[in-house]
C-alpha cells in the first residue's frame, strides 16, 4: 500500500480489524517473525497429530517442513524421532526395546533443546537402560535359580537312588 511518501503494509488482527504497518525493516522482520512462528506451531501440531495417528511417514513430512523454516527446532527433531521409532506419544518413548541414543534424531535433540527436554529426553535413554539392565539381572537370577534348583534335583535322585540299592540289598539278602 503506497501512502506517497512511506509505504505501509495492511494486515489484519486476530479480531479481523486492520492495522496499517510503517514499511521499516524492523517491523517488517517482526511480522514476518511472527508469520513464521504461527506457521512453526501448526506445522508441529499437525506433525504431532499425525504421530498420534500412526501416520509416521506424514509426521517427518510435516517436520521436515518446520526444519525448512526453523533447521535449529528441537521439537521436530523429536517428532523425527518418533515418527523413526514409531511412536504415537512422547511418553512412550521410555517403551522403546532399545536405547535410541544413536539416533542423529537424538542428537539433533539434544544440540538444539533447551534443558527441560533434554533432561526428558536422557532419561527416556536412561530408563530404557535401566530397564534392560533390569531384565538382565533378572535372567541372570532366574537362570542360577533353575541350575541350584537342578542341582538340588540330582542330589535328591542321587539319594533316593542310594536308598533303593539299599532296600533292594535288603531285599535280595532275605
Amino acid at each position: 500500500f503506497n501512502t506517497g511518501s512511506n509505504d505501509v503494509y495492511v494486515v489484519k488482527n486476530e479480531e479481523g480489524k486492520q492495522i496499517l504497518l510503517p514499511a521499516i525493516k524492523e517491523v517488517i522482520k517482526e511480522v514476518g517473525s511472527f508469520n513464521q512462528s504461527a506457521d512453526i506451531s501448526s506445522l508441529l501440531e499437525r506433525a504431532f497429530m499425525f504421530l498420534e495417528d500412526g501416520n509416521w511417514t506424514e509426521a517427518d513430512v510435516y517436520c521436515e517442513k518446520v526444519l525448512d523454516l526453523d533447521p535449529e527446532n528441537a521439537k521436530a527433531y523429536l517428532g523425527k524421532l518418533m515418527a523413526e521409532l514409531k511412536v504415537r506419544k512422547e511418553d512412550d518413548l521410555k517403551n522403546c526395546a532399545t536405547p535410541f541414543d544413536n539416533s542423529n534424531n537424538y542428537q539433533k535433540i539434544l544440540r538444539f533443546a533447551d534443558d527441560s527436554l533434554k533432561n526428558k529426553i536422557t532419561g527416556y535413554v536412561s530408563f530404557i537402560k535401566q530397564r534392560i539392565e533390569n531384565e538382565r539381572i533378572a535372567a541372570e537370577n532366574a537362570r542360577i535359580a533353575a541350575e541350584k534348583a537342578k542341582e538340588a534335583r540330582r542330589k535328591e535322585c542321587k539319594e533316593l537312588l542310594a536308598q533303593l540299592k539299599v532296600i533292594n540289598n535288603g531285599i535280595n539278602q532275605k
